[in-house]
């Protein structure tokens, strides 16, 4: 977290959650209150393989109401996928855990923003720090899957393509992620 807090102008974010804990709440806010750019790219409730951390995603519309530039992945299969038994048995989303600081600094590795892996789970990262090459291989690697209709501007946005079954479980979970949220 203290490398993320040194973003001055721009925090690009992948994920695929984002079940903020009291830590990285922190930091976002202070991230939005510098009017650091900060743009974050994750999972719809369909795309997620795990309905109860597309619960905890949908947290991310707070964020956007707040300034952050939060886009989701639809469920689908990304450009290259030519065999059909490949798009047939696999769901397609975002599960890598990457962020690009200030167009020079980037970080990939296994951590979730989430509370299993800020307390819980075994986690890495590795850090690479003033490598603007590699910052820009990173953020044209994200920005490419960006779509501008998925930039989650209303409710119907993450909802998009989500089946009815995923929908009508949706929001009896709801309540209990508030409950539970940091023991997930």
């Amino acid at each position: 977290f203290r490398h993320m807090m040194q973003a001055q102008s721009t925090f690009l974010f992948e994920t695929p959650t984002f079940s903020v804990t009291r830590q990285a709440k922190a930091v976002f806010e202070d991230l939005l209150a510098r009017k650091v750019d900060v743009q974050v790219f994750t999972n719809s409730l369909e795309s997620s393989d795990s309905l109860p951390l597309s619960v905890g995603n949908y947290e991310i519309r707070k964020w956007a109401k707040r300034g952050v530039k939060a886009y989701v992945h639809f469920h689908g299969e990304p450009d290259g996928i030519t065999d059909p038994a490949d798009k047939k048995q696999n769901r397609f989303m975002v599960h890598s855990k990457a962020f690009v600081i200030d167009d020079r600094d980037v970080m990939v590795g296994s951590y979730n923003l989430d509370s299993r892996s800020e307390n819980i789970n075994a986690e890495m990262a590795v850090l690479c720090v003033g490598n603007a090459n590699l910052a820009k291989v990173m953020t044209d690697s994200i920005r490419e899957r960006l779509r501008p209709d998925a930039e989650l501007t209303s409710r119907r946005v993450y909802f998009k393509d989500a089946s009815l079954a995923r929908r009508l479980l949706f929001y009896p979970l709801l309540p209990l992620f508030k409950i539970f949220k940091y023991e997930l």
